[in-house]
């Protein structure tokens, strides 16, 4: 018996440990440098097999390293793929893959796909840019279409701060190798239309065929059956995001599962075979994760559901743990750097605090409801029971969901639901009655004969239906604290929740005393780990914002802007992952590559506690669009300061003191550059000079001796000049961005002079500056030498 129970535990983990060692092969593979290199490590592999041998255990074992080692070379792979030289390109034909979009930043955007650059055919799909011009109207391309135009071919860099969306990650998990960025002189080619993205042109004809019997409400119907949410309303979207229940948009488990238990009811109806009805579940499946376009949710929930299927068929009831270990292996083998997706993290999460959490769950209300014994003859009695079964089923499944993606939620949009949980036991099984309604309306307004007087019927059905769960989504927008911000959870917290689930989950066999001592053990090195690799307490970041400027100072509890870049969102992601608000915010002038942020900043609910600006600010000639930042500080009742020369800002361990400029000097229309707010930073010991945008003119003014210095105008030769230069000697000198003429070639020589080390966020990324007894520690996001 003990034999058989080690190797019934032992076959259970190897699938478990088998997709543990591909994800570390996956992790590893972004981490290491790329290369076929690894297959030099295939001989070492082999070499485990003696060791097996003489230790009498599986040889299946070898597949774990094994494992690790192709997960490596795939994801290489997909993070490296063949791309054409970058430049630009007088001829290029492609093919349009769905719709074109208007971005957020007021450009085109599109997917290429069956690409030849100056006639030579390319591999890969590309992400394509049009420029739009203010007050031009944005071109619209669609699916299918063939195009030529011309445009400049670029590689996508990563990311340049630490807590940024990652722009080129999310490129090549979609397929895209390269981008091609100015497309103009766009001209489409004659020909037929054919389909390229099948799973858009799909949604777009259900939407069409609903849209008269449903009304407005097609397109909820469209977005919750196929996962296609471009016709939804952005507010409606926001109101769901809300209520902490956006999982119902995407097509998940959920849904998958709805449309699955229908189909096999219907099967057993038709006394199908279970082996028989395999294979049509296999097709079903197949097909509905074809038109949602193979999305993660869908492709798991639907590799799960075959596998319980498969499992029953045969007598066979499958491990949770292993079905899920499958469905991760599975997926990531089609595409690897899922891994790295808020929909592969929040869909296993969900999954996984169903699998680990649920039974104690359940076993806890049993307790707290226990079920009444009822006779057979006392049916009311015995529905009442099973309804009162249900709604505990529901509660406890819907709490270890919630449970499982509380951690991924604060990590990817740092922002907890309370009311989530209490909405999610009405909206679900109202989502159970509208899925199969918006399938089965889907199918039959498709047939002539019976969509003509049933459609109608079916379509008011599903309008009022959407319209109960809009109102209940919307709902939680009139109350108070519809979310909370929370920080972004560091990994030893990550690590610790997980044990700890395990822990406390059916699948450990132990007493409560050694579950508790094994949970404190866990809690005591998820506390020691954090407190170890917690950020220094007093920092500067100089953030990369493009042709722009925005940095931060952190001082214990105190957070300091100075600046926020053209749009805000690079200090936005890094405050929101800390969980913090600016105590203050310096603008050294209000061009909007130095102020045009705040709008942002506060639209994501981050609190502005005093805002700074230059002394005699509006002698500076500001046009009324620049200067409509202060109106919106005013609406949001902001107090607004000026600084000058002599003022000082005091915080814990950091002072800052105005150099520049001087109050009462300003003459009306001076160039605001030139006025903009010199400062000295003092972090404990260490003295940063921001120059902001000053030159030659005033900048001997704001001379001081620092250790660092932040070039004034992105490095511009017309400042930073040889005696400024001699009276603040800075060891380190920080550009913010890089450009074929910026920093100044005679700039960077001045620089050299004084055996400055000259480092720009264009090539160091976000730079952080931390002070040391007696002189300081600076580290860059992007290592030299990447890019």
């Amino acid at each position: 018996m003990r034999k058989r129970f080690a190797f019934s535990t032992e076959r259970n983990l190897f699938l478990p440990a088998l997709a543990g060692f591909f994800i570390a092969g996956i992790w590893l593979a972004t981490r290491v440098t790329p290369g076929l290199w690894p297959l030099w490590l295939l001989p070492g592999v082999a070499l485990l097999l003696f060791p097996l041998r003489l230790l009498r255990l599986p040889y299946r074992l070898v597949l774990l390293p094994l494992a690790l080692l192709l997960a490596m070379l795939w994801t290489m792979l997909w993070l490296h793929p063949v791309a054409p030289p970058e430049g630009k390109y007088e001829t290029i034909t492609a093919t349009v893959y769905g719709d074109s979009k208007l971005s957020s930043a007021g450009n085109v955007s599109v997917r290429l796909t069956d690409i030849a650059l100056e006639g030579a055919a390319q591999s890969g799909m590309a992400y394509g840019t049009v420029y739009v011009n203010t007050g031009d109207i944005p071109v619209q391309l669609f699916d299918g279409q063939t195009i030529r135009f011309s445009g400049k071919v670029y590689t996508p860099y990563p990311k340049d701060n630490r807590y940024d969306f990652d722009f080129r990650l999310w490129m090549l998990t979609n397929g895209m190798h390269y981008g091609i960025s100015g497309i103009k002189d766009i001209e489409i080619l004659p020909g037929p239309n054919r389909w390229a993205d099948y799973a858009q042109r799909i949604a777009d004809a259900c939407y069409a065929k609903l849209a008269p019997v449903a009304g407005e409400r097609a397109d909820l119907a469209v977005a919750m059956l196929l996962g296609e949410r471009s016709a939804l309303a952005e507010e409606d979207y926001a109101a769901f995001q809300q209520a902490g229940v956006a999982h119902v948009m995407a097509v998940s488990g959920l849904h998958v599962g709805i449309l699955s238990a229908v189909l096999l009811w219907i099967l057993r109806r038709l006394r199908l075979r279970k082996t028989r009805q395999i294979p049509v579940l296999a097709i079903f499946l197949l097909l509905y994760c074809g038109v949602t376009g193979f999305a993660v949710s869908s492709l798991r929930a639907a590799v799960m559901i075959l596998l319980w299927v498969i499992g029953g068929a045969f007598g066979r009831k499958p491990n949770p743990v292993t079905v899920i270990s499958t469905a991760m292996l599975i997926v990531l083998i089609i595409n690897p750097l899922q891994l790295f997706s808020a929909g592969f993290v929040l869909s296993f999460s969900a999954i996984g605090g169903i699998t680990l959490l649920y039974p104690r769950l359940m076993q806890g209300l049993d307790r707290v409801w226990k079920p009444v014994k009822v006779k057979k003859e006392q049916k009311r009695k015995m529905i009442a029971q099973r309804i009162m079964r249900r709604f505990k089923q529901l509660l406890a499944v819907s709490l270890s969901a919630q449970l499982g993606v509380l951690l991924p939620i604060a990590a990817y949009y740092h922002a907890l639901y309370p009311y989530s949980l209490s909405f999610n036991l009405f909206i679900v099984p109202l989502v159970g009655i509208l899925v199969p309604l918006y399938a089965l309306t889907a199918i039959v307004v498709w047939i002539p004969w019976l969509g003509g007087w049933l459609g109608p019927i079916l379509g008011e059905a599903v309008r009022l239906g959407g319209e109960a769960l809009l109102w209940m989504v919307r709902t939680p927008q009139t109350m108070p604290l519809s979310s909370v911000r929370m920080a972004m959870p560091n990994g030893w917290v990550c690590i610790a929740a997980l044990c700890i689930a395990v822990l406390g989950s059916h699948l450990i066999r132990t007493s409560v005393r050694k579950r508790l001592l094994a949970a404190g053990i866990v809690i005591v090195i998820a506390v020691t780990g954090s407190v170890l690799n917690a950020p220094p307490p007093v920092r500067y970041h100089q953030l990369s914002v493009g042709w722009a400027d925005a940095a931060l100072i952190i001082d214990g509890n105190k957070t300091i802007g100075i600046d926020t870049g053209k749009t805000g969102n690079e200090m936005v992601n890094r405050l929101l992952a800390e969980g913090r608000d600016l105590d203050a915010l310096i603008l050294t002038h209000l061009h909007a590559d130095h102020a045009g942020g705040v709008e942002t900043i506060l639209a994501n609910g981050i609190a502005i506690g005093h805002v700074y600006v230059p002394v005699d600010y509006s002698l500076h000639g500001y046009s009324s669009e620049t200067l409509s930042v202060l109106k919106t500080l005013a609406e949001q009742g902001i107090p607004v300061t000026t600084l000058g020369a002599g003022d000082t800002l005091r915080f814990h361990e950091t002072s800052i003191e105005i150099r520049w400029p001087e109050p009462g000097y300003t003459r009306r229309g001076v160039e605001p550059n030139d006025r903009s707010i010199a400062m000295l930073i003092t972090l404990k010991d260490l003295r940063i000079l921001g120059m902001g945008d000053n030159g030659f003119l005033y900048e001997r003014y704001a001379a001081v001796p620092a250790d660092i210095l932040k070039v004034g105008h992105h490095g511009s030769k017309s400042g930073t000049g040889e005696p400024f230069l001699a009276l603040v000697t800075p060891s380190l000198a920080i550009v913010s961005e890089r450009t074929d003429n910026l920093p100044a070639a005679a700039t960077l020589e001045r620089l050299s002079t004084y055996n400055t080390s000259v480092w720009s966020t264009d090539e160091a990324g976000e730079i952080t500056i931390v002070p040391t007894p007696g002189g300081y520690r600076a580290y860059r996001y992007i290592p030299e030498g990447t890019q």
